[in-house]
């Protein structure tokens, strides 16, 4: 559950020091760079409630890993974009992903350790919130020096396809299939290809 929660706090910061090198790639206005962040975090913040009332009728479970899943994809659009705008979009499918997913993590946390000595448990999941939102800037400015904008979301992929591809369900053809076009960019050609 600290996974999906990382995720989404990372993406919030990850992305800011990309967007230079997005503009210049994209011939990205500024306007359209507000977007790439704006989007993200309007579609994020317009669905959490609605999303957390689905996850009480639908079931966390199944929200979390619908939000992995939608996050993950969203994530290779946002690699894949040719054009701001469609940079803009898939954060915005990101944003619903984040949505889905953030509601559906606490939830667990507390219905899985029910008595008020195991709150600790809480914590953790805080304190990784804490962590996630210092930890995009750093690891995001290296990809970005080293391999180019489009490995921000490279390291997204790979993070959502882990947890679903480790399942036993209809979910593993979906975090397989994801783990595995993610790593092919981590090949040496990848590293190329992902350079206009």
């Amino acid at each position: 559950m600290c996974v999906g929660y990382f995720l989404v706090l990372r993406d919030v910061t990850i992305v800011n020091v990309a967007l230079p090198s997005i503009g210049d790639d994209l011939n990205a206005s500024v306007s359209g760079l507000q977007w790439v962040v704006d989007g993200y975090a309007l579609a994020l913040a317009a669905l959490l409630l609605a999303s957390g009332t689905i996850g009480d009728v639908r079931g966390h479970k199944r929200g979390v890993l619908a939000g992995l899943c939608v996050f993950g994809i969203a994530s290779l659009g946002c690699r894949l974009a040719p054009a701001t705008a469609m940079l803009v979009g898939a954060r915005f499918v990101q944003g619903i992903g984040a949505a889905l997913l953030l509601p559906g993590t606490l939830a667990i946390i507390t219905r899985a350790y029910p008595r008020p000595e195991e709150r600790a448990h809480a914590g953790i999941w805080a304190g990784v919130g804490s962590v996630a939102l210092s930890a995009g800037p750093l690891p995001g400015g290296l990809l970005v020096q080293s391999f180019g904008w489009r490995w921000v979301f490279a390291i997204t992929l790979r993070s959502c396809s882990s947890p679903l591809s480790s399942r036993s369900d209809g979910w593993k053809m979906i975090g397989t299939a994801a783990n595995a076009e993610s790593m092919l960019w981590e090949l040496p050609w990848g590293h190329f290809y992902s350079q206009p």
